[in-house]
């Protein structure tokens, strides 16, 4: 679960492995740079709007497929739909989601034959109390280099258990 605190110019990020609660909070400048890096190494793309429309939960949808081209597997075929009445909080690090001007409203991944589908179920335009954005208390603080370690303990515990 991210949360993005824009006068704080960061973001948390929650975790919860193994039953095991952190919170990595990352700066906007840090959250830039590790996109850059992602950009850098991503999939050759093509974004392609099919002029398709449909309504979902009320809102008029526009349809986008996009193609990854990996270096040694096919097409990875994705299909969306997404509405430009809802203007997106937050957009992945994939530069293909910044071409869909709106908030995904349907998702579809098809990748090796396995098909991953994401479809939003309800759209609540209320206003969000700040509270939902508290961390919670049985959260655990951590930097980047305490993750990682604790992830690898876990994943070393893990092993031993199976």
């Amino acid at each position: 679960f991210p949360s993005h605190d824009r006068q704080a110019k960061n973001m948390t990020i929650l975790l919860n492995v193994f039953g095991k609660k952190m919170a990595l909070v990352k700066t906007d400048s840090e959250m830039v740079a590790f996109k850059n890096t992602m950009v850098k190494d991503s999939l050759p793309t093509e974004v392609i709007l099919t002029g398709d429309t449909k309504k979902i939960l009320g809102y008029a949808c526009k349809k986008a497929i996009i193609k990854r081209y990996p270096k040694y597997q096919g097409v990875q075929t994705t299909e969306v739909w997404f509405t430009p009445q809802i203007r997106p909080f937050y957009v992945d690090p994939d530069p293909a989601f910044k071409k869909l001007e709106g908030l995904l409203m349907d998702f579809r991944i098809n990748q090796d034959g396995n098909i991953v589908h994401i479809k939003a179920k309800l759209v609540l335009p209320a206003p969000i109390d700040d509270s939902l954005f508290l961390i919670p208390k049985d959260y655990q603080f951590v930097t980047e280099s305490e993750l990682t370690r604790i992830m690898n303990m876990l994943m070393m515990e893990r092993q031993k258990g199976n």
